[in-house]
């Protein structure tokens, strides 16, 4: 997965001296330790290099922007807290007045509102047209 990186970004990363790739590199390093997900556990999800993920939390490299999206999938969180742009790992706001603060749940809090809102997407009744 890794390639160059886009223009936009190198812009955005030259623009904050650096402090996309350190928040970036600390919040991954934060984010697999706390899944209880080694480096080498990692690139093999990844198809990438123990190393690569390794120089990605050390801030030598940053990962395309597929990865990076990947990767706040697979830790359920937001791009935008991954590359530092939100201190919110958890808030979502569905629309303008529902707005739901994910802290107050446990992890097994977090699963079971996943499981519940893949049932209500599969199921035509609650489904949007």
């Amino acid at each position: 997965m890794q390639k160059k990186v886009p223009q936009l970004m190198k812009k955005m990363i030259k623009k904050n001296n650096g402090t996309f790739k350190k928040c970036f590199a600390q919040r991954l390093r934060e984010l697999r330790k706390e899944n209880g997900i080694t480096q080498a556990g990692l690139a093999e999800r990844m198809n990438v290099s123990r190393t690569c993920i390794a120089n990605w939390e050390s801030g030598k490299r940053i990962p395309e922007v597929a990865a990076i999206t990947y990767l706040a999938k697979l830790f359920k969180v937001p791009v935008d807290y991954l590359c530092g742009r939100t201190d919110e790992r958890y808030r979502v706001k569905l629309l303008d007045n529902i707005d739901f603060d994910l802290t107050k749940l446990n992890g097994k809090g977090i699963e079971m509102l996943c499981e519940y809102y893949d049932y209500l997407v599969s199921s035509k009744k609650y489904r949007a047209k």
